[in-house]
């Protein structure tokens, strides 16, 4: 759920950095 939360937060592009950290 947070996961998904992120990516529409910070979008689709920054959502990759997010993504990796994660």
């Amino acid at each position: 759920n947070k996961h998904i939360a992120i990516f529409g937060s910070t979008g689709s592009g920054k959502a990759n950095a997010p993504e990796k950290q994660h």
